[in-house]
C-alpha cells in the first residue's frame, strides 16, 4: 500500500471513510507547520466503547487530583486499518482525543 506524508492527502482519505469524522490538522491546532492529525469527539471509537478515563476517590474535578488512566480505547477499526495500511500510527490522549501522525522510523 502506497504511504500517505502529507496530512492534508490522509485526511482527504479519512473523509471517504467517514464524513462525520471531527479532525483538525496539528497545524492548525498548534499555528505552526506540523503534521498530524487530532480526532476529537467520539467519532473515532470503535464499537467497543471501553475508553474510559477514572478519576481519583475523591471525586475531584481538580486536575492536580486526577489519577487517571487508559482502559483499552479502540479506534474504529476501518480508520485504524487505513491509517496503518498508509504509514500512519496513533495514540490516544484523553478518552475524546487522538493524534495520528506519520511514522516515518
Amino acid at each position: 500500500m502506497r504511504q500517505i506524508k502529507k496530512t492534508e492527502t490522509m485526511i482527504k482519505k479519512l473523509r471517504e471513510i467517514d464524513p462525520n469524522l471531527e479532525m483538525k490538522t496539528q497545524a492548525e491546532f498548534y499555528g505552526d507547520d506540523r503534521q498530524g492529525i487530532w480526532f476529537t469527539g467520539y467519532s473515532f471509537l470503535g464499537e467497543d466503547l471501553t475508553g474510559q478515563w477514572k478519576i481519583n476517590k475523591n471525586g475531584s474535578n481538580d486536575f492536580e487530583d486526577w489519577e487517571v488512566y487508559q482502559v483499552d480505547c479502540v479506534l474504529n477499526e476501518k480508520l485504524a486499518s487505513v491509517l496503518e495500511q498508509h504509514g500512519w500510527s496513533y495514540d490516544f490522549y484523553d478518552k475524546e482525543t487522538v493524534l495520528a501522525f506519520y511514522n516515518d522510523l
